[in-house]
């Protein structure tokens, strides 16, 4: 049921992605009407169902970097073009075979 639910929802929001006017639109919207969810419960609820939250932080961050345009990045994390022009190639870097990523284990 929730499945349906969820597809629903998802249906609507591709047809109509904009909220009516005067609404906000939260990605996680909170208990409370109107208001964001308290990041600390978010990671409470991560932590209980086993989520490493550094290591979803962090890879988030490098999708963003390796994917955006190193602009978009410097606007969104409030770092200079040329860092974030340096961190995408860094990123690139990393997902080679000579850099398998932290999870890794060698023989």
């Amino acid at each position: 049921m929730r499945d349906v639910a969820v597809a629903q929802a998802m249906q609507i929001q591709l047809h109509d992605p904009l909220p009516p006017p005067g609404r906000r639109h939260l990605l996680l919207p909170g208990a409370v009407p109107g208001r964001p969810r308290n990041p600390a419960g978010l990671a409470d609820q991560m932590r209980h169902h086993g989520l490493p939250l550094r290591a979803a932080r962090n890879t988030a961050l490098m999708e963003a970097i390796t994917d955006l345009p190193p602009i978009v990045v410097a606007d969104l994390f409030g770092i200079s073009p040329a860092t974030a022009a340096i961190g995408q190639g860094l990123g690139d870097r990393t997902r080679g075979p000579d850099f398998p990523g932290p999870g890794h284990r060698s023989a």
